[in-house]
């Protein structure tokens, strides 16, 4: 995937996203990463945990810093680390966010329905844990979740820190998420810097 990835963008990737965000034991990748150069990593958000059949994370004790350095274990920063964590950002989301989320998806499928053609691998119960308790999950600009990525800001400045990682994926976009995106950077492009891994 890297080699065809730097052919695609006409250069070497440096940095890695495990799917499903299934970076845990990095001693099972800590070669690879270095056979490939691969010197950056964004697969990890502050206060994620979901172990299931598909899904084994734990990400309850990230340092809670936008960027930091490690060597044997993405949780755990070493100063000496050959490589460098770049969390994606993290944010609590309310029971009450979860049922807008999946109400809207059947009031209004033409603005809600995902765009892309892919799916999700499903995550064991995970739907209805989001819709009777505070979840502490990634900044995302898929769907409804582009709703909080201006909050998500503000969370990040009042933390003091650097960086806010958004993930997205192209599966998972629809026309609610994209016109969220176009306003948010819009709003902030004079602010702030847009850098893409």
């Amino acid at each position: 995937y890297k080699s065809y990835l730097d052919e695609l963008i006409g250069q070497k990737t440096t940095t890695f996203r495990a799917g499903g965000w299934c970076i845990q034991p990095f001693s099972l990748l800590k070669e690879v990463f270095k056979e490939l150069n691969l010197m950056q990593d964004s697969s990890v958000f502050q206060g994620g945990y979901l172990q299931t059949q598909h899904y084994n994370i734990d990400f309850r004790n990230v340092p809670q810093k936008s960027k930091y350095s490690f060597s044997n274990d993405v949780t755990i920063e070493d100063e000496q680390g050959s490589f460098t964590e770049f969390p994606i950002s993290s944010y609590r989301y309310s029971p009450s966010f979860f049922w807008w989320l999946y109400g809207l998806g059947k009031l209004f499928p033409k603005q809600h329905k995902m765009i892309g053609n892919g799916n999700y691998v499903g995550q064991g119960g995970r739907k209805w844990q989001t819709l009777t308790s505070f979840t502490t999950f990634h900044v995302s600009s898929d769907g409804y979740y582009a709703k909080k990525l201006e909050s998500s800001l503000q969370k990040s400045i009042n933390l003091n820190h650097e960086e806010m990682v958004v993930i997205g994926h192209p599966k998972a976009l629809t026309l609610y998420s994209i016109r969220k995106l176009k306003k948010f950077i819009q709003e902030n492009k004079q602010k702030h810097q847009f850098i893409a891994f």
